[in-house]
């Protein structure tokens, strides 16, 4: 029986990002270059430039550091669902005894015609509940 775990993919530094990312510097610097010679032709349309590109660095340094910041913050979330499913799938085991570690079942868990399941098989809606609801 194939295994959902719901995880979290994060890709970061994808080939596409990095061609917006050089084309956004690439047009910084020559807005960068044009305030600098406008500021020495006309000054006003120069400074105006030049804030421009003050304020668009500003920005992208800004969104760059929000979305490695959310990227921790995935990370993070993905490793704790990890560690609580693995904390749950190692309660549904037979112990020793033969009994259900999950929920204390004496007998083996079976179906309504009788087919049994082992209790990781049983609960596994039990088990994804807990860890769906993490945020």
């Amino acid at each position: 029986m194939p295994e959902n775990h719901n995880h979290v993919t994060v890709n970061v530094g994808k080939k596409d990002d990095l061609d917006a990312k050089g084309c956004g510097i690439a047009l910084l610097a020559v807005l960068l270059i044009s305030g600098l010679f406008l500021l020495f032709v006309h000054p006003a349309v120069g400074i105006v430039m030049l804030v421009v590109v003050g304020v668009s660095v500003y920005l992208m340094v800004r969104g760059q550091r929000k979305h490695e910041r959310r990227v921790a913050e995935l990370r993070a979330l993905t490793a704790r669902k990890d560690a609580r499913r693995a904390e749950l799938e190692g309660l549904a085991t037979v112990g020793p005894t033969g009994v259900c570690g999950f929920c204390g079942a004496l007998e083996q868990h079976r179906d309504g015609y009788g087919v049994p399941f082992y209790p990781r098989a049983w609960h596994q809606g039990d088990i994804d509940r807990p860890v769906a609801e993490l945020t």
